[in-house]
């Protein structure tokens, strides 16, 4: 649908107007004229023009007002839409928020930052300060898998060690700390094999907080005095062993007792005794006491010169059961 050019229109009407103005003008004139020497009145003429410039007024009126609402139509949409959701107002964007506008979101110059250490892999932190007066060996054990142990390393008096150790999700690890200087000595947590009971010594995985353990000299264990004795059996028959103190009338494992190791093997054996007690090793064929033996024997029916050794924690090279 074409539209009318409202403003030409408007333009026409007015000339319209203000012709038809001056002829009605014009008229009343000569009608005047005409009728001064007739004396009859004009006001009927009169009566006719003025209808006429009334009707012409209408006219323009009207098309005024076609154009002025035009005008709005054109100039003013956006206020419509913006009235239209006054009940309803947009909710701004965050970042046309004041906070925003406040403070503006940093700039991120160079590589992303790093992830935290949460995101990354699963650790478990121990930190370890030797409040011992000497030198002390540490290292870090899994009581979930035997067979995992992560190497430590070794603390001066008041000297630091932080560690983190890569763990799975759920294992629980466990630091020992000891005295290098002799197997008696003091140790701490699970020890010098990882294999001592401890409370608060060790860490589940993943554990991003550290556990900060001090070695206090006041806090140290002891292991009991020990010695450990191995033989090698190179004898065609099985062999039967007892250990015996010098100091008391003791017998390991017992009197009536004794340890087998059968043929071609090699066995270890821990007893627990009393510091600086010597003890010696008698071993015999199992099935025939009396024909001979190694060491002092069976029931110490024998002398030697080498087979006892003191109690403190030592450990002995293999010994040889040779026929």
């Amino acid at each position: 649908m074409v539209r009318p050019d409202l403003h030409n229109l408007r333009d026409q009407v007015s000339r319209g107007l203000d012709d038809a103005s001056q002829a009605v003008a014009e008229e009343r004139r000569a009608e005047r004229s005409r009728n001064s020497g007739r004396g009859e009145s004009s006001d009927s003429s009169y009566i006719r023009a003025l209808v006429v410039v009334l009707c012409l007024a209408g006219l323009v009126a009207i098309g005024a007002a076609i154009f002025n609402n035009e005008d709005r139509g054109r100039s003013q949409p956006a206020n419509r839409l913006v009235n239209q959701n006054q009940d309803n107002p947009p909710t701004p964007r965050s970042s046309d928020t004041a906070a925003e506008r406040n403070h503006p979101s940093p700039t991120v110059h160079g590589d992303t930052p790093e992830l935290p250490d949460r995101l990354s892999e699963p650790v478990a932190r121990f930190t370890l300060k030797n409040g011992h007066s000497n030198q002390v060996s540490f290292a870090f054990f899994s009581a979930s898998d035997s067979t995992r142990q992560w190497a430590g390393g070794q603390l001066s008096p008041n000297s630091v060690s932080s560690n983190n150790l890569g763990c799975i999700p759920g294992e629980k690890i466990c630091f020992g700390a000891w005295s290098p200087d002799s197997n008696l000595g003091p140790f701490w947590g699970a020890g010098r094999n990882g294999q001592k009971r401890c409370v608060g010594c060790c860490l589940t995985c993943p554990a991003y907080a550290p556990r900060v353990v001090e070695l206090r000299t006041s806090e140290a264990a002891f292991n009991p005095p020990t010695i450990t004795f191995t033989f090698q059996n190179n004898h065609y028959a099985t062999a039967a062993l007892a250990f015996y103190s010098q100091l008391r009338p003791h017998v390991w494992p017992s009197s009536e007792q004794a340890y087998v190791l059968p043929s071609a093997q090699k066995q270890s054996f821990t007893l627990t005794c009393n510091f600086g007690e010597m003890i010696c090793y008698g071993a015999w064929v199992k099935d025939n006491p009396r024909a001979g033996g190694w060491g002092v024997g069976f029931r110490r029916n024998r002398g030697c010169s080498t087979c006892c050794y003191e109690c403190n924690g030592s450990e002995t090279s293999t010994i040889a059961l040779n026929p």
